[in-house]
Formats: C-alpha cells, sequence, structure tokens
C-alpha cells in the first residue's frame, strides 16, 4: 500500500504542464485584457438594468434580453479565463458568442416582435421534443430500462409538455406556430426531409449559420473565425499545436492554459461583445442614444490601444 507521502505527490501540479503560480508580468499582461472584458461586462449590467427598470409592456422584448444577459455571462466567463491565460479553453465560449452575436443582430435588423415568438416557439418546441424523448426513452412499457418512470412521474411530464403546448394558443406564439405547423406540413409535401429546426429559418429566414452570418454581413467571421473555433469547440483541435518536436524521436507537450493565441481571442471577444451591446441599444433601447454614443467612443478607443499595444 502507498504512504500517504506517495498518495499526495501524485495529486500535486507538475509545474512544467500546469502553472499554477503564473509570473508577476504573466499576470498584468492577462489581467491587461481580462480588465476590459470586465468593462464590458460593467456597462452591461447597466443596460440590463435599464430595460428591466423600463421594461416595455411587451412580452417578446425578453427574448432578446435574456439573450443579451448570456452574451454578458460568456463575456465575464471569458475574462475569468483569460486572467488566468487560459485562452484555448476561451475559444469554446468565444464560439457561443458569436452564435449569440448572430442570434441578436438578427432578432434587432427587422421584425423583432415576430422573430422573437419565433425563437420562443422554437425553444418551446425543443422542450416538447425532450420531454417527449424522456417518455419513450424511460417509460414501463420499454423493458430494457432498468429504472422507468413511475406513473407519478408520468404524469408530470405530460403535465409540463400541455403546458407548454397552450402556450401555442397565445398572441404571438399562436403565429409563429401556425407559420411552424404549415411549414412542416408544405415539406412534407413536397418530400422535402428538412426539418424547420432553427428559429431564425422560421418566415423564409436564412437556412443554417453560414447564410445567417452572411443575411448580417458576417461572411468573413464565419469563414476565419467560427469554423476555425468549432474544432476547438468540438474537440478536433487536440492535436494541432499542442505538441512540440525536441528531437528526432522526441517531443514536448504544451503546457495547460497556454495563452499563445490570447491577444485574437481577446480581440475576438471585445468585438463581438461591443457590437452586441451597440447593436442592442440602437435598436431595443433608441431613447438611450447618448450612452451608446459614450460606449461606442470608449470600445474604440481601447481597441486602437490594445492593437497599438
Amino acid at each position: 500500500m502507498s504512504s500517504n507521502t506517495e498518495v499526495n505527490y501524485f495529486f500535486k501540479p507538475c509545474k512544467q504542464l500546469i502553472p499554477r503560480e503564473a509570473e508577476l508580468r504573466l499576470v498584468e499582461h492577462f489581467n491587461k485584457y481580462a480588465t476590459k472584458l470586465d468593462d464590458v461586462v460593467n456597462f452591461g449590467s447597466q443596460v440590463l438594468t435599464w430595460e428591466v427598470q423600463q421594461l416595455k409592456n411587451e412580452e417578446y422584448i425578453s427574448t432578446p434580453l435574456t439573450l443579451l444577459r448570456e452574451s454578458l455571462d460568456l463575456t465575464d466567463s471569458c475574462a475569468i479565463l483569460l486572467s488566468k491565460g487560459a485562452a484555448d479553453s476561451a475559444k469554446i465560449l468565444t464560439r457561443s458568442l458569436f452564435e449569440l452575436f448572430l442570434s441578436i443582430g438578427y432578432l434587432c435588423k427587422a421584425d423583432t416582435k415576430q422573430r422573437s415568438y419565433a425563437y420562443m416557439v422554437s425553444s418551446i418546441l425543443d422542450d416538447i421534443k425532450y420531454h417527449n424523448s424522456v417518455l419513450q426513452t424511460y417509460s414501463q412499457k420499454n423493458g430494457k430500462v432498468k429504472m422507468p418512470l413511475s406513473e407519478e412521474q408520468i404524469l408530470e411530464i405530460k403535465e409540463l409538455i400541455w403546458g407548454k403546448e397552450s402556450l401555442f394558443d397565445m398572441p404571438g406564439y399562436e403565429d409563429a406556430y401556425k407559420y411552424y405547423c404549415t411549414e412542416t406540413e408544405r415539406r412534407k409535401r413536397i418530400k422535402n426531409n428538412r426539418k424547420l429546426e432553427n428559429w431564425y429559418s422560421y418566415y423564409d429566414g436564412p437556412r443554417n449559420l453560414r447564410g445567417l452570418s452572411a443575411e448580417l454581413g458576417a461572411d468573413d467571421a464565419y469563414t476565419f473565425f467560427y469554423s476555425k473555433y468549432s474544432k476547438a469547440a468540438h474537440g478536433n483541435e487536440s492535436f494541432l499545436g499542442k505538441m512540440v518536436s525536441s528531437g528526432e524521436y522526441s517531443a514536448e507537450m504544451v503546457q495547460l492554459r497556454s495563452f499563445s493565441d490570447l491577444q485574437s481571442v481577446f480581440h475576438y471577444i471585445f468585438m463581438f461583445s461591443t457590437s452586441i451591446l451597440e447593436t442592442y441599444l440602437s435598436t431595443i433601447l433608441p431613447e438611450r442614444s447618448a450612452e451608446l454614443e459614450i460606449f461606442r467612443s470608449w470600445s474604440r478607443q481601447e481597441m486602437v490601444k490594445l492593437i497599438k499595444d
């Protein structure tokens, strides 16, 4: 049996691979970027406060509002990662931030009310699909399930589904759900097997994320950023750049929390997060034009400073 000393050794970090204590100069470098993202989130928190305090008597506004909140949450998480130099891990969140950048941009570009209800109906349909899948997979009729749902649990899930379905009879939801049903039936008639899964595809919208990017003039970002960062999100970037040759028959592994791409990752995060706030303020809160100009001026100045550095 191993001694306590030997056991404790296994839980000590290998300093060559996981630098728990970074050099002061590196910490200052990391914090320079993280602090700028903190500033973006701080301003965004004020925007959320303005909106919640003056929430218009329109339910659909909750869609862009909650997406804005999610973008701030992602930006804040990225700031935490960059403060530790973990640029590679931040790529995955940056990819998600780009998707929010597209979603908010499309919501705010035109027909915000109609598109917001399409988003909500699509989300509800996804929830219903999930709950139906749980019922089908874990019902007592499925003999392969070791721990099937009880009758009480099945009833609770069914009531949850019924409650969600009842929303489709409400104003706003009704129109979006009617479009979904009509379009789904049309595709069946012409034997088009492509399902209407993306909310932004409602009302003859873009077919996929690439099309959505083109609609918003973000084709280059999709091609040069999103496609590349998707590899990190799906675990396909695990080999490239993680090992370096140290001889004819030997190699060394790059440390965890690699910060080699920190500056480029920051630029993407800063660009997407500030653009989201500018889009939201200019369309959802046009009465805050003075605050928008203050933020826009600040973000431009900060970007110029960081580019010069």
